[in-house]
């Protein structure tokens, strides 16, 4: 083919059909993204501050766009926050890192880590006791995640506690990735406010300074089975020299966001299905107290909790903790049909694909039966992602799972947990999905 036909190819093909911008919804930020990936399809382009952006929601399109790294690179919006980490790096880098913190997330290895998640969710219980949550004062449900899942992601993962700072580490985290949200999604960016730049930067600094004291914390120690060991021994892979204090807090910047933030949504929003379900919770009592009995989930058992793992499955299919991922096209190129010119930016929306009704039946509703064994064969191909796709699957998938299998079937032998306002959870899409005003709840002693 000769390049004038070539061209005469390239210009015959469509660009994506969609509304020239997207207006956002205060009060429901998802909603216009969701409409519009209902009304125009698996490619759903339009025009942002970002330039001409493509919003992907078919299951063979997201597969290609997050299988192609070199076709589409990962969009910098989260590099302010974690630098050049191994959740926005790429190429040769990227690999090294991948290699260097793999072994710490093998299935075997994350399953040492079960005892200090019973750990940090006795010390939950323990705290709802101490602070009247578990005689019916009520809390925000979002908060009590994070202040479950960033111990056991400092001690598992890093080698060091910081209770001490627990809540300034939340807040600033929150913060700051709220000012991610605005700064780097051109779908919400509207519908925020701008007048947080001060504060955001604010929470940066405190953000980095509690990085930089876990880290001088603990070089030369010498446990050596922790990541934060192999990043004390490890090498540049461009330049060969160890690697400096600005690399090591790019690392434990990613495994702070994705070791505790992600968890406690996804945790968050289990806890959120099981309240508004009591058919639901009723069904895991009864696999807790035939499997279990009391007691706390040995890795034996965790195996055996196929209802507590179904209903984990399907809250992440109705609230993926993150919703979307963003790409930039390295060159011209062509995903389902339509032109990508080169500096598109797609955003796969993982929670559109999660509740398509071409591929869900009955996509809106919590059903964790989809998700038990006998149903594997039925889960639509490339439909269920909730910890992404592709060369970049998420490292920590295994740690997250875990995590819930351990600590669900604790607390809820113990206590139930109840939300009134169902309504009010409406999520919002920052980096995460999370509520602007949180989950309030409150628990009751389960006498059986």
């Amino acid at each position: 083919m000769s390049v004038q036909e070539e061209k005469a190819a390239w210009d015959s093909l469509p660009l994506a059909p969609g509304p020239t911008t997207v207006s956002g919804d205060e009060d429901n930020p998802l909603a216009p993204i969701e409409y519009i990936c209902r009304k125009y399809g698996p490619m759903a382009g339009f025009t942002t501050r970002f330039g001409y952006t493509v919003m992907v929601s078919g299951a063979a399109e997201v597969r290609e766009v997050l299988f192609n790294p070199a076709r589409f690179q990962r969009f910098e919006n989260l590099r302010l926050l974690i630098g050049n980490g191994l959740l926005q790096s790429e190429g040769p880098y990227w690999r090294a890192q991948r290699r260097r913190a793999q072994p710490r997330f093998h299935q075997k290895t994350v399953d040492t880590y079960r005892d200090i998640m019973a750990k940090s969710a006795r010390e939950t219980m323990k705290r709802w006791e101490n602070n009247g949550y578990a005689d019916g004062k009520p809390f925000e449900l979002g908060r009590e995640m994070l202040n479950l899942a960033l111990p056991a992601s400092q001690e598992a993962l890093l080698g060091a506690r910081m209770e001490h700072r627990v809540e300034e580490l939340n807040d600033a985290s929150f913060d700051v990735m709220y000012y991610m949200a605005f700064l780097g999604n051109p779908l919400v960016a509207t519908v925020f406010n701008a007048d947080n730049t001060r504060r955001a930067r604010a929470a940066l600094k405190v953000f980095n300074d509690l990085i930089m004291e876990v880290i001088e914390r603990q070089r030369g120690s010498k446990s050596g089975n922790d990541l934060m060991s192999i990043l004390f021994s490890a090498k540049d892979s461009i330049t060969g020299e160890p690697l400096n204090n600005e690399q090591i807090r790019d690392e434990v910047a990613t495994v702070l966001l994705g070791g505790h933030e992600t968890t406690s949504v996804m945790l968050m929003w289990t806890w959120f299905c099981i309240s508004q379900n009591p058919s639901v919770e009723e069904r895991l009592h009864e696999e807790w107290e035939r499997v279990l009995g009391g007691r706390e989930p040995s890795l034996e058992d965790v195996g055996k909790l196929a209802y507590t793992h179904a209903v984990f499955q399907e809250s992440l299919r109705l609230y993926p903790p993150v919703w979307g991922l963003a790409r930039r096209a390295q060159q011209d190129d062509v995903v389902g049909g339509c032109r990508i010119p080169k500096e598109t930016l797609l955003i796969t929306i993982i929670i559109a694909l999660h509740r398509d009704p071409d591929l869900w039946d009955a996509p809106l509703e919590f059903r964790p039966e989809r998700f038990l064994p006998e149903n594997a064969d039925r889960i639509p191909k490339d439909a269920y992602i909730p910890f992404g796709e592709g060369p970049h699957t998420c490292i920590g998938k295994h740690f997250a799972t875990l995590e819930a299998m351990v600590t669900i079937p604790m607390i809820g032998q113990k206590y139930r947990i109840r939300s009134k306002d169902a309504d009010s959870a409406i999520p919002h899409p920052y980096v995460t999905l999370r509520v602007p005003k949180g989950i309030p709840v409150w628990v009751e002693r389960r006498s059986g």
